[in-house]
C-alpha cells in the first residue's frame, strides 16, 4: 500500500482539510490503517488520522499549534525509517503569515534536524520522499475593516464572502472595529460568524468543518472556484490525487 502524510498546524486545519479531502477526492476513514502506524510516542504529533483510497493511505497529523510545527516535522522524518511501507510524499501546510518562501522554511526545518533537501521541481527530495509545503492564505482579499493576515482564518473569510455571509456581518465588523480601535483579524471574524451561526461547539473547529460541508453539498461550484483561487487545488492534487 502506498503511504502518504499530510501534516498541519492544529485542530482547526484539520477540520479545514479533512471535508475537502474526502469528498473531492473520494477517501474514507479508516481506524484499521492507524493500526500500523509508528508515531504512538512521538509526543510532538497529534493522533493520527487515516484515510484510505484504494492501495493509498493518506495520513494526516496536526503539531499541536504552530509553534510546534518545526518540532512536528522532524518527528515525522524520524517516525520514517519505523515504517513498514515508507511514505511516497509527505505534504506540510502552514499559515503563511510573514514568511515569504514556504519551501525554504521547510528545507531549513530539515537541515536543522540533520537531513539533507534537495530541491527539484518546486518540491523537496529526501532519501527519496517527496516533501509537498504549501503556504496557508496566501489570497487577495481587500475588505476595510479586515485586516488581511495569510492564515487559515481568511480563506474562511474569503469562502464566506463568497457565500455572502460577510456582508450580513458588515455592521457588526464595523461596529467591532470602531470598539477596538484597530481592523479586525480573520479569527475575530470567524468569532462574528459563530456568533451569527448560533455556534455552540466547545472550539472553532466544528464551525469551520460544518461551514466547508455544508458548502460542498449546497455550491459546489463555489468550492471548486475557492480550490483554484487559494492554491489549494494544486497542492490536495499532489497529496491526494
Amino acid at each position: 500500500m502506498e503511504v502518504r502524510l499530510l501534516l498541519l498546524e492544529g485542530r482547526t486545519d484539520v477540520s479545514f482539510f479533512l471535508p475537502l479531502i474526502k469528498e473531492f477526492y473520494r477517501f474514507r476513514e479508516s481506524n484499521a490503517g492507524c493500526e500500523i502506524l509508528p508515531f504512538s510516542k512521538d509526543k510532538e504529533l497529534s493522533r493520527p488520522i487515516c484515510l484510505i483510497k484504494y492501495k493509498t493511505l493518506l495520513v494526516i497529523l496536526h503539531a499541536n499549534g504552530k509553534d510546534n510545527l518545526k518540532k512536528a516535522l522532524k518527528a515525522v522524518f524520524r517516525a520514517v525509517e519505523r515504517f513498514e511501507d515508507r511514505p511516497t510524499i509527505i505534504g506540510v501546510a502552514r499559515d503563511v503569515d510573514t514568511e515569504e518562501n514556504i519551501l525554504n522554511w521547510a528545507k531549513s526545518t530539515l537541515q536543522a534536524g540533520g537531513f539533507e533537501p534537495e530541491v527539484k521541481n518546486g518540491y523537496l527530495l529526501v532519501n527519496g520522499i517527496t516533501i509537498v509545503p504549501f503556504g496557508i492564505g496566501d489570497v487577495t482579499f481587500d475588505a476595510k475593516d479586515i485586516e488581511p493576515k495569510k492564515e487559515l482564518e481568511l480563506l474562511m473569510t474569503l469562502l464566506a464572502k463568497k457565500e455572502s455571509n460577510l456582508s450580513r456581518l458588515e455592521n457588526s465588523i464595523s461596529q467591532l472595529s470602531k470598539d477596538l480601535e484597530r481592523k479586525l483579524t480573520p479569527k475575530d471574524v470567524m468569532h462574528l460568524l459563530a456568533i451569527a451561526r448560533n455556534y455552540k461547539g466547545d472550539s472553532m473547529s466544528g464551525l469551520y468543518r460544518n461551514f466547508i460541508e455544508k458548502l460542498i453539498r449546497e455550491n459546489r461550484g463555489l468550492i471548486e472556484e475557492f480550490l483554484d483561487e487559494s492554491g489549494l487545488r494544486t497542492f490536495l492534487e499532489t497529496i491526494a490525487r
